[in-house]
């Protein structure tokens, strides 16, 4: 006899096929298929609010980045290293400053900004790193 294959959803499909049949009691389903009753009636509410296809994991990944930095000052300092090349984070980070911006954010920032919109050649940031010396 071959082994029975089970994933998550399969087991979550079983589940609710069982909850939903008639004379069905919930608490005694929970035990045999070791889950909680939380779990159990959130199963059932995803099953009727979308099918079956409701039943497939979710992401974890948040919908919004609340600290995230403002689009306009990316956009700010993109201009900005756009009009200085050579220039790296930290005198960026002064330069706003110098134009007065209030939320200026950290080098750190300015630097994965940078590295996001792809002005930072990895190359070239590698022959500036400092030589380290093993003694």
């Amino acid at each position: 006899m071959p082994w029975k294959e089970s994933t998550v959803v399969s087991e979550r499909k079983e589940f609710v096929a069982l909850a939903l049949t008639d004379g069905s009691n919930i608490s005694e389903l929970c035990r045999r298929m070791k889950i909680s009753r939380k779990t159990a009636y959130k199963t059932l509410r995803r099953y009727a609010s979308g099918g079956a296809q409701n039943l497939r994991d979710r992401s974890h990944r948040t919908h919004s980045c609340p600290h995230r930095t403002d689009p306009e000052l990316e956009e700010r300092i993109i201009a900005l290293r756009l009009a200085h090349p050579t220039k790296g984070a930290h005198v960026l980070h002064r330069l706003l400053q110098d134009q007065g911006c209030t939320d200026v954010p950290a080098k750190s920032t300015i630097q994965a900004i940078l590295k996001r919109h792809g002005l930072i050649d990895p190359v070239e940031s590698a022959k500036h790193t400092p030589h380290v010396r093993f003694e």
